[in-house]
């Protein structure tokens, strides 16, 4: 090899190994920030991307151990390792036997996107869907006359708006009880359902929280969280639904789960990313479900986008053995 070629190497070698420093010196950051996301919402933004931070930190990781890098490579090893500790639980699955001798609920949750005007695919998608209760986020009025019509079994309540705001919800089950509720100073309808099934109660909130852009936004964002939070400890066999614009990372899902005594439905079924359709690659999870422990998951799956930056949310809950 001759000298020039052996300079040309080096140097590719060290502007290839000052990238891979970069790379896994901002995936610490950003990786290190999310976990301390109370304490500024341009923090917590950070804990939406575990995924991301992983499968970045992978490439990196090699690079730096091919260039011998030991120092930085242990960095990388670290990063990689959080946010894989951090993704697992949601792959583990719920040793609790389901008592099959009580009723299931299948629920559908869509942010179906108030521009989206693919309305008759959305509607037979949700009719071949066999739900009981579908939770459709930013519905508009045109969307539930096209799919008042297609699900005529189902009974529907909720405010339409033109906004991305709108709330509705569509039940094939007996109501008990339906209420349109504002949650924190948000003045955004969230829907409070009561059903029955074969003798057993669920209690069914849909809700659209703020996207936490801005410090103003992410405050609502969180109070709309609490404020769910304490409507479920006030309900028996409450499941809360919806676009909460938050991962299960974010300190303001992770609250929830605490201190309302509340199981995510993801665990056991995995990652089960939602949004956005466009960006695939950045694609996190922030539709969820999440219940009272009364309950447990028994299926959960996303479905296609539809014109929708949002897929749909699958869910099959039923009663944990042993439970009343």
């Amino acid at each position: 090899m001759t000298l020039p070629e052996n300079h040309q190497r080096q140097r590719a070698a060290n502007v290839l190994l000052a990238i891979a420093i970069l790379g896994a010196a901002g995936l610490a950051v950003a990786s290190l920030a999310g976990i301390v996301g109370r304490w500024w919402w341009l923090l917590d933004l950070c804990s939406h991307f575990r995924l991301q931070y992983a499968v970045l930190a992978v490439p990196i990781l090699a690079i730096l151990a091919v260039l011998q890098a030991w120092r930085w490579a242990l960095v990388a090893a670290v990063v990689l390792t959080l946010n894989v500790s951090l993704i697992a639980p949601l792959y583990w699955a719920d040793a609790t036997d389901i008592d099959k001798n009580r009723a299931s609920l299948r629920l559908v949750v869509f942010n179906a996107n108030y521009k989206n005007t693919n309305f008759s695919d959305i509607a037979s998608y949700l009719a071949d869907s066999d739900a009981d209760v579908i939770v459709i986020v930013e519905a508009t009025s045109t969307m539930r006359e096209v799919l008042e019509s297609a699900l005529s079994g189902y009974g529907t309540f909720g405010d339409t708006r033109t906004d991305a705001f709108g709330m509705l919800s569509l039940s094939r089950l007996p109501a008990k009880n339906r209420e349109l509720i504002t949650l924190a100073d948000s003045l955004l309808p969230a829907i409070a359902l009561d059903v029955e099934k074969d003798g057993e109660h669920f209690s069914i909130l849909g809700l659209h929280t703020m996207p936490p852009v801005g410090s103003n936004n992410a405050a609502l964002r969180d109070a709309m969280m609490r404020e769910a939070t304490a409507w479920a400890r006030n309900h028996d066999n409450a499941i809360i639904a919806g676009d909460f614009n938050a991962t299960p990372w974010s300190f303001a899902f992770v609250d929830m789960l605490e201190d309302g005594n509340l199981r995510n439905s993801q665990r056991g079924f995995g990652l089960q990313t939602s949004w956005p359709g466009q960006l695939w690659p950045m694609s996190i999870t922030i539709d969820h479900c999440v219940h009272t422990r009364t309950l447990r998951t028994i299926e959960r799956s996303t479905g296609p986008f539809m014109g929708s930056d949002h897929r749909p949310l699958h869910l099959t809950l039923g009663f944990a053995a042993g439970e009343r």
